[in-house]
This record gives C-alpha cells, sequence and structure tokens, in this order.
C-alpha cells in the first residue's frame, strides 16, 4: 500500500508516462477534485480532464512533495503548449485513504503567455500575460484550451482571474 507521499509520486510517475490505467488504480471512484476551473465529482471525471490536459503538456517537473499522515502537498511545474503556451506553478493538496487519493484541492500562478495579438486582445486584457476580462476572450488557460473552449463565453472560472485586487489573476 505505502505512504500517502509514496502514493501520490506513485501517481504522478504514471502520469508523466501517460498511463493513465495505472495512474487510475490510485484514485478512490468517489473522489473529488476542486481547482481553479473546474470541480470533478469523480475520479473518472477528473482523469478525464487530466487526459485532455497532459495532450499539450510538455513537462510536469515535481518539485517537492510533503506527507504528512493522510495529507500530501506537491508542488510542480507545468509546462504547455499551444495553444496555451504557458510554465506554471501548481500547489495541490491531497488526502489519500487506505492506498487511494480521495480528495484533490489545486491552486496555481497565472500562466504567464505569450502576448495575445492586437487583434484578439480584449479590452482590458495587459500585454503578456493572462487576464480574463468579464465577457469573451480568445486566448485561453491551459486547462480550457484542453477541454476545448473556444472563446465563445466565458471560460470556466474566468470570475476568479479577472479585476482582483491582490493580483492573483496575473503573473508577478
Amino acid at each position: 500500500m505505502g505512504t500517502s507521499g509514496e502514493v501520490l509520486r506513485s501517481f504522478y510517475q504514471a502520469v508523466v508516462r501517460r498511463d493513465f490505467a495505472t495512474a487510475r488504480r490510485y484514485l478512490k471512484d468517489d473522489l473529488v477534485f476542486v481547482g481553479l476551473f473546474e470541480t470533478y465529482p469523480s475520479a473518472d471525471a477528473y482523469l478525464a480532464a487530466l487526459t485532455g490536459l497532459m495532450q499539450i503538456v510538455i513537462r510536469l517537473d515535481i518539485k517537492v512533495v510533503i506527507a504528512e499522515g493522510k495529507n500530501v502537498a506537491v508542488f510542480f511545474e507545468l509546462e504547455t503548449r499551444a495553444p496555451a503556451e504557458a510554465t506554471t506553478l501548481v500547489a495541490e493538496w491531497h488526502q489519500v485513504e487506505d492506498g487511494k487519493i480521495f480528495h484533490v484541492a489545486s491552486a496555481s500562478t497565472a500562466a504567464r503567455s505569450p502576448p495575445c495579438s492586437p487583434a484578439r486582445r480584449s479590452k482590458g486584457a495587459e500585454s503578456g500575460f493572462w487576464t480574463v476580462p468579464s465577457k469573451a476572450h480568445s486566448c485561453q488557460s491551459s486547462l480550457a484550451a484542453a477541454r476545448g473552449w473556444r472563446g465563445s463565453a466565458e471560460p470556466p472560472g474566468s470570475q476568479f482571474l479577472g479585476n482582483d485586487s491582490a493580483g492573483l489573476g496575473r503573473a508577478s
């Protein structure tokens, strides 16, 4: 079975190899994933989204795994290619029970992405940084692009990225 840290390391080793059948063995069926853009109510829904995201991932580099009891924190750098070219630092809190991950909460730095071309830049977008105005915007986040969002409406989670006084919607 292994410790919670070993379970998480094994899960991400499988993900990096794109061995999603093995990765699935480390997830409880009723896993809940809470992320910046989406919440997934099951292991299968989470794994489907992760599989889509991994199609544009160039590199997933684990920086550190910290485990205490059933709680595991992981920090990794995620590099993606077009249509959502960016390098993002991701922090996740996983909870493990009986050798399987049952809860994941994810947060990340706002991805620094290439500037939108002037023809595609929406009013309020800052050149060189990912920002989401309140209406349609065709420069996409990694997850929204992997899930097929094409700018016909607000991207999932956009209410969390635009116009925040703490600067959470932009890279520093």
